[in-house]
């Protein structure tokens, strides 16, 4: 009987101690385990640097992030070959072998410096302003003016069609009123035209004389006379007979004249 007891006895001490170590096995390979996943869940990939070069600003953003970097933008260029608000070039290059989790420093392209002044002859007025807004410039002066084109047509540019100028520079556009545009017909029947005339003082006198007349049927009249300096704009509106010689003169020199 005694020696039953002390076989019963070594047995579960042996299952005891067998039990014990099978759990502490399992709570080392179960531990093991998850330190290896939580290690393996934070650890840094090796990833390939996209090529953003080109495209627009959120849209590299979304890129570069979908690779498990972040983009920084560290400037804006001007630039002719790169649309405004798309990616002219990064840091790391494309291609390059990075750790996710790294930003990536972008230059943004400011559109180019210098602008060729669109063709807006023949344009509607709304499109060709629409044109001229679309090119980096300014819509500088519009005006109307008597023309056989289409009424509302642009029918004259300035710059010209093709010269590079500075950017947001102005460009002035003169519309056809149509043949008949700046008449009037009194209940008489006379017809009188009215027109704008528009002179800059020219370099180099720090002063000079402005004078403006009409003649109709040998009678001239004086409808401008003052003094100026350099760079003034002269503006005046008038109206005459067809007919009528409009004569412009600066320091009583001849610089202008046409028949109304």
């Amino acid at each position: 009987m005694r020696r039953s007891r002390t076989l019963i006895n070594v047995l579960w001490t042996a299952a005891r101690l067998l039990l014990s170590l099978v759990v502490a096995a399992s709570l080392a390979a179960l531990l093991m385990t998850a330190t290896v996943l939580v290690a393996g869940m934070g650890a840094p990939r090796v990833v390939v640097t996209p090529d953003v070069e080109g495209m627009k600003l959120e849209k590299a953003r979304q890129v570069i992030a979908d690779a498990g970097l972040s983009l920084k933008v560290t400037g804006y260029v001007y630039s002719n070959r790169v649309e405004e608000g798309s990616i002219v070039r990064t840091r790391p290059y494309p291609g390059k072998r990075v750790k996710t989790g790294r930003t990536v420093e972008a230059l943004v392209s400011r559109g180019p410096r210098e602008i060729a002044v669109p063709v807006l002859i023949g344009l509607k007025r709304d499109d060709a302003e629409q044109r001229i807004k679309a090119a980096h410039l300014r819509v500088g002066t519009v005006s109307w003016r008597s023309s056989r084109a289409r009424v509302g047509r642009v029918i004259e540019q300035t710059p010209r069609p093709g010269k590079v100028v500075a950017r947001d520079q102005a460009v002035d556009i003169i519309i056809s009123g149509g043949p008949r545009f700046g008449t009037w017909q009194d209940p008489a029947g006379q017809v009188y035209l009215f027109r704008r005339i528009r002179v800059t003082v020219p370099e180099p006198e720090p002063v000079q004389r402005v004078h403006i007349t009409t003649t109709y049927r040998g009678q001239t009249t004086t409808i401008y006379d003052r003094i100026h300096q350099p760079g003034d704009e002269v503006v005046v509106d008038m109206y005459g007979r067809p007919g009528t010689r409009v004569r412009v003169f600066i320091r009583d020199r001849l610089v202008f004249e046409k028949r109304l």
